[in-house]
């Protein structure tokens, strides 16, 4: 009788943890869209003055439309937006986005920056971005890349 009790109790308890769940359901860390940023590479060198080229890969991964991106360029030394750096876009593209731009930047002394990409839902406001959840809402997604300019 004890055996029986013991083998039902794990019975219902593997039942329990393999029960109603969808391994279609996305989890809150699963991101909604991926990003690669092919342009600029990481660490690369430009001058003052120079136009930088960007290209970037935008993929929808658990949904079908790719609602808006955005990039901004940030000082990597302060985490301040460099003025006549932020771009965004209502795209609302099927599967794969690629955005192809250039940006120029005049710096007066050596500036280590950082390029900030981004894509998300209409849940999250218009043209741009919600800044504070940017790093914790899955329908946010955000990518990096670090270069500097010389004077």
């Amino acid at each position: 009788m004890k055996n029986l009790l013991l083998v039902l109790t794990i019975t219902s308890l593997l039942f329990g943890f393999s029960s109603c769940k969808d391994d279609d359901d996305p989890t809150p860390e699963e991101k909604v869209y991926a990003i690669q940023i092919m342009s600029p590479q990481a660490d690369a060198n430009f001058e003052s003055g120079a136009d930088i080229h960007t290209h970037i890969v935008f993929t929808a991964v658990n949904t079908d439309i790719i609602h808006n991106i955005g990039y901004r360029i940030l000082d990597a030394d302060t985490g301040e937006e460099i003025e006549g750096s932020v771009y965004s876009e209502h795209a609302h593209a099927e599967g794969t986005l690629e955005f192809h731009g250039d940006i120029n930047l005049t710096v007066n002394q050596h500036s280590n920056l950082t390029l900030e990409v981004s894509a998300w839902n209409h849940d999250h406001g218009g043209p741009t971005v919600d800044v504070e959840n940017r790093d914790t809402d899955p329908d946010i997604t955000t990518e990096t890349v670090s270069f500097h300019v010389h004077p």
